[in-house]
């Protein structure tokens, strides 16, 4: 028995291991046929490792076939005009044949081959030519709908942005394509959204220091979080001017797009409760209580399990703030947006008491109360330190896509 196991698991691992792609031919994939076939090839024959002569089949059926195949969708994809970035694929398909063409040749040129070489010898030993060609006219595609969208960076900020990716896609392809990387810089200050922060809008519901402080923290928040786009860049009051007409521009002339508004909508200073919750506990022993008389000459000890109570207190205070805020286009007034953060700040203090015989305890150590409750200026204070990340975090969220 224990011969047949070992026989069976040779075997298994035989033929996992001779893998000459067939598999892959048969289903067409004729690119993963010529890597698998070759891969076998370029090991030694041997028990574990058998199948040179299909691979060396499969190697030369899978090349023949897929180079007419890429060949022919080569054709294909030239010839549509009307297909987007057409050129991308065909440098795909380039691509893949030089793939194919240096691992045939890899493996049929090793010293140590064995399988017939001269059926490679028609086929181009290189795409090189035609992969920068294809290079060119990839680029090319892409300058072109960049300069369809240039034309418009000046009155539409997301055609200066098409322009800007588009112009970027053509560098990819082909590095220091025509103009590309100067029109690139220049249409980018086109396509930003230029937002400005502005201080807090005063309310009954806080305190003209409290809603000044408020408006630092989130500027202070602000200086390290200024672009939450690529394409958004938020701005405080002191880099802004107001023109003659009530327009907001920076000191450049670049026109402000948005501004931020926010305000405190609810604010309560201090809440808190103390909750009690009670706990009767017995000694894990026999405690004597008392004595009593069987009879007139015999007295015995009373022996019971000792009790008490375990009170705990819990003492909650909490202050909560609500901040609304909105976006408004400068041009229109209409609002663009809105969101609401919420923000508390707590403070839980616990302690134990205990009522009855105190062996009941059990050697427990009664909780003991803790540090002090904040003070309501205390807590406001880590509402407003909080409220400028809070702030700065929402306007990232509404502006991370725009």
């Amino acid at each position: 028995m224990g011969r047949s196991i070992l026989y069976a698991l040779l075997l298994t691992a035989g033929l996992s291991a001779c893998n000459s792609g067939k598999t892959a031919y048969r289903r067409g994939d004729y690119a993963e046929a010529v890597q698998k076939a070759s891969t076998r090839l370029a090991q030694k024959k041997g028990w574990s490792n058998r199948g040179h002569e299909l691979a060396a089949l499969v190697l030369q059926q899978a090349f023949a076939k897929g180079y007419a195949e890429h060949q022919e969708t080569i054709r294909r994809l030239s010839a549509n005009t009307a297909m987007p970035f057409r050129w991308e694929a065909v440098y795909a398909e380039y691509r893949t044949l030089q793939t194919m063409t240096d691992e045939a040749r890899q493996t049929l040129t090793r010293p140590d081959a064995q399988a017939d070489t001269n059926w490679l010898a028609p086929y181009p030993a290189d795409y090189d030519t035609h992969l920068a060609e294809t290079r060119q006219l990839a680029a090319a595609e892409r300058y072109a709908l960049a300069e369809a969208a240039y034309a418009h960076r000046e009155t539409d900020r997301f055609a200066a942005r098409e322009a800007y990716e588009q112009y970027g896609q053509a560098l990819n392809w082909e590095p220091n394509y025509l103009d590309a990387s100067q029109k690139r810089l220049v249409v980018s200050s086109f396509g930003l959204l230029r937002v400005l922060v502005e201080p807090p809008t005063q309310t009954r519901e806080f305190a003209p220091d409290d809603t000044r402080d408020l408006g630092q923290s989130v500027f202070a928040s602000l200086v390290k979080n200024s672009t939450p786009a690529p394409f958004v860049h938020l701005y405080q009051p002191d880099q802004i001017e107001v023109t003659p007409d009530g327009e907001y521009r920076l000191f450049d002339g670049q026109p402000i797009a948005e501004t931020v508004q926010y305000l405190v909508s609810r604010y309560v200073p201090y809440d808190e409760h103390v909750t009690t919750k009670t706990q009767t506990v017995e000694s894990n022993q026999l405690y004597k209580v008392g004595v009593k008389r069987i009879n007139d000459s015999t007295v015995v000890d009373v022996l019971e399990k000792v009790k008490g109570v375990i009170t705990t207190y819990t003492h909650h205070v909490e202050a909560r703030l609500s901040l609304q805020l909105r976006g408004v286009d400068t041009q229109t007034d209409a609002v663009v947006w809105t969101d609401t953060d919420y923000l508390t700040r707590d403070w839980t203090g616990t302690w134990e008491t205990f009522s009855g015989d105190e062996r009941a305890l059990n050697g427990h150590t009664l909780l003991t109360l803790t540090g002090t409750p904040p003070t309501p200026s205390q807590l406001r204070s880590d509402l407003v330190s909080g409220a400028g990340g809070s702030v700065v975090s929402t306007l990232r969220k509404q502006y991370k896509n725009r």
